[in-house]
């Protein structure tokens, strides 16, 4: 599953490894990879239309929601985990 920020340079990317990378489309490097989020493989990867947040669902039933962090000049520095975070049965 891919995602794009739209007008953040960043590529949001997960699959069958479990793991969420965000990537820098420009320089074509990996920024950031988020491991230990989901126990399953990753179905679902959307940025919200602002560019500042991303989630990521998976087979797992669970649906995690970060807060993109950029430095002064808009380039993506880190994810933060925000306090949402919906399981099955929710």
């Amino acid at each position: 599953m891919k995602a794009v920020g739209p007008g953040s340079g960043m590529l949001i990317s997960g699959g069958h490894d479990h793991l969420v990378l965000v990537s820098d489309i420009d320089r074509g490097t990996s920024l950031f990879k988020i491991s230990d989020e989901h126990v399953g493989h990753i179905l679902s990867i959307e940025v919200i239309t602002t560019g500042n947040y991303f989630a990521s669902g998976g087979n797992d039933g669970r649906l995690k929601v970060y807060r993109a962090v950029y430095d002064k000049s808009r380039r993506f520095k880190h994810p933060v985990m925000t306090n949402v975070s919906l399981s099955k049965g929710f």
